[in-house]
Formats: C-alpha cells, structure tokens, sequence
C-alpha cells in the first residue's frame, strides 16, 4: 500500500473513531422522568436546568438563590423542562424554555351543574403523573394516572389522595379530611399504570412523611386523637420501630404531630395547651 493510501485510510479510521466517541457522549435528547414539586419543598429542588420551589406559591428560577418567577398555587410534576398541572379540569403543561401553554387533557367532572371536583397533581415518577381528583359533593378521593408517553388518563384507585412518596413506595390518605383528626392511610407500591396496595400504616393516622430512606407516620386510638404513637419503619413500611406515644389530657385534648416538625432526631408534639419538642434518644419533652 502506497504511503498516501495509508495516511488516508488512518484518517478514516481517526475520524470514524471521533464520530463513535461523539455517538456515546453525546447528551440523550429526551428529557428526564417526573418528579412531584410539594409543598414541603420550601428550599429549592433542583430539576434539569431549572430550581423550583414553594413559597406560598410554586416558582421556578435559573439560579437557586434568585430569579424567581411564579407558577401559580396548583401542585406540580416536572422533568426540568416541562411543567404538569391540573387547572379548571383540564390537564396543562409549560413548557419552561418557551413558555408555550397547552392542554394535555380534559379531566372529569362531576355530572350535575352544581357538582364541582378539583384537580390537583399528587406524585410522579418516570412517565407516571398520579393525580387527586377530590369531590366535596360526594365526600371522597380518588386517584387517577396520567402516562406522558401514551397520553392516557385511568383511575386506579377510590377513596386514595396520594400524600407523600420515595421512590416506588406513596402513602394515601383513604377517607376525605377537612379538619384536624385522624383517617385511614394506606401504603402502596408504583407499578405501571396502578398501584398495589403494601399495607395499612394505620386506620387513625393524622402525619406520614418520607424522611431519607425512612417512613415517619402517626397512629392513633380514634379520630380525635388523644392518643398518638409515632414510629418509623422502612420505605416499604416494614421494621417499624415505636420512637415515642403521647396522651393529652381530658376528654377532648389532642396530641397532634405534624409531619413538617418531623427529623430525624426529634419532633414537635402539640398537646396540653402547648408545643413540645421530643427527643427520641432521650425520651424527654422540652415545653417550647
């Protein structure tokens, strides 16, 4: 082989390698799975390019201490690129680098004029947006399912609000609340396009939270909650362990917990007219 045939098959063959090495580094073009932005993400969460947090609204910004625009008061699903919400029964997205509005679906609505259900995004995971649709006519929840890729919308569950997830694992609240006491939560597991039901955390239960890899939740004797046990277990709800049990005093006194006073250390209880901080290595309360 001649010697210019030979410089020109090498560098075929550097740039044929070039153009492999491109082909696998290259950036995946389709955006990433959904996430739930919740209430309790008052610092901000970082999704793709964008932080998102909730202040008394959901905004979203470019820098993580700055710049930060409005979404509106509804919950949200995001892949960093797009935003998911319900609105007036309808299913929107925005796209966040245009600001392009559109209908994704139209949502169910009670049959009767004067029947008025709401919407609201509740978890997602992947291509699964897990919506609440709530109706304060019948007094009931139930849960639906929209897949982003199929562009489908079923229910999968009654009497199911999904609260709080991590990872495969959620918990829903099973009977419709308005005021502050105890219904029946349920844990289950994601599956495609359902849930499956893993266990009942308890048939009185005011708080689940998810903190790390642990489930935080409340059990208590009845509905008005007198008294309250708080344990933890494992995401999928086993192990648990009893980290403290409060009684208030008299017939109508409340022991409360509310997960936005949970950690991993201690915990704050309301009850006997005040609020205390729990310790659960020490067992002792600290009136605040």
């Amino acid at each position: 082989m001649s010697r210019t045939k030979k410089s020109a098959l090498v560098i075929m063959l550097t740039l044929a390698a070039m153009l492999c090495l491109i082909m696998i580094t290259a950036p995946r073009s389709h955006a990433a799975g959904y996430r739930e932005i919740t209430y309790s993400d008052t610092t901000p969460v970082k999704v793709g390019n964008y932080f998102f947090k909730y202040d008394n609204d959901f905004y979203y910004s470019t820098e993580k201490d700055f710049g930060y625009t409005s979404l509106g008061y509804n919950k949200i699903a995001t892949n960093g690129t797009k935003v998911v919400y319900a609105e007036d029964n309808k299913l929107m997205s925005r796209d966040l680098n245009t600001g392009a509005v559109k209908k994704l679906k139209k949502l169910p609505k009670g049959k009767r004029n004067y029947e008025q259900d709401y919407w609201n995004v509740s978890v997602a995971k992947g291509d699964q947006i897990f919506l609440t649709r709530s109706s304060e006519e019948k007094w009931t929840y139930w849960t639906y399912v929209y897949n982003v890729k199929k562009k489908s919308l079923k229910k999968v569950m009654n009497k199911c609000s999904l609260v709080v997830r991590c990872g495969k694992y959620v918990v829903g609240a099973n009977a419709f609340q308005t005021d502050v006491s105890a219904h029946q939560k349920t844990l289950y597991k994601i599956g495609s396009g359902k849930l499956k039901k893993v266990r009942v955390l308890s048939k009185y239960c005011f708080t689940a939270t998810y903190i790390g890899k642990k489930l935080y939740y409340t059990s208590s004797n009845n509905s008005s909650m007198r008294k309250t046990t708080l344990y933890r277990a494992t995401v999928s709800g086993g192990k648990k362990k009893k980290l403290g049990a409060f009684t208030a005093k008299g017939e109508y006194g409340q022991a409360v917990i509310s997960g936005d006073t949970i950690t991993k250390t201690n915990c704050v209880v309301y009850f006997n007219g005040g609020s205390y901080l729990y310790t659960y290595k020490t067992k002792k309360l600290v009136k605040q």
